[in-house]
Formats: structure tokens, C-alpha cells, sequence
């Protein structure tokens, strides 16, 4: 609680409850909780309302999905172990 000087009452200052909706959404977003789970939870109607509104971006889970896009497009080839043997 702060005191405004101005006009002499108290008001809250600090985390409000769409704040904290947004957390939680965030969190089950970063934790890999499927959309439709995440969804459910919330009380969402419509999934888009879910993924428009509320998760943030998680830096984690950013670098995560390039590394596996990393690892999918970038693989060695496979060998041909037949053009390694001799004459």
C-alpha cells in the first residue's frame, strides 16, 4: 500500500490479477504444457484467446526450439562406408 501525497489517500501498488493469469500462462507454456491443457486451465473458450493474449515469450524455450531445428535439418550426412574401402 503506497500513501499519495496529493491527495492524501492509500491506494495498492504492485502485481494486479491479470499479472499473475499471465505468469501462470507463461509458466505452463515454458514447462511444456500442451495449448488445449493450458487452455482448460485457464478457462479460455477459444485456444487463440490463450496463445494471443497471455504467454511471453520464454527465452529457454526459444533457444531449445533452434537447437532441435539444429539437429533435424542440420545432421551430418550418413557416411558411405563403401566408398571408403580401398581397391
Amino acid at each position: 500500500m503506497v500513501e499519495d501525497e496529493a491527495s492524501d489517500k492509500v491506494r495498492y501498488e504492485g502485481l494486479g490479477f491479470h499479472d499473475l493469469r499471465r505468469a501462470a500462462a507463461t509458466g505452463l507454456v515454458a514447462e511444456g504444457v500442451d495449448i488445449k491443457t493450458a487452455q482448460g486451465l485457464l478457462g479460455h473458450s477459444d485456444s487463440r484467446l490463450t496463445l494471443d493474449h497471455y504467454p511471453q515469450v520464454v527465452t529457454e524455450q526459444g533457444e531449445a526450439a533452434a537447437k532441435a531445428m539444429g539437429r533435424r535439418f542440420l545432421r551430418p550426412a550418413p557416411r558411405d562406408e563403401r566408398a571408403m574401402e580401398g581397391p
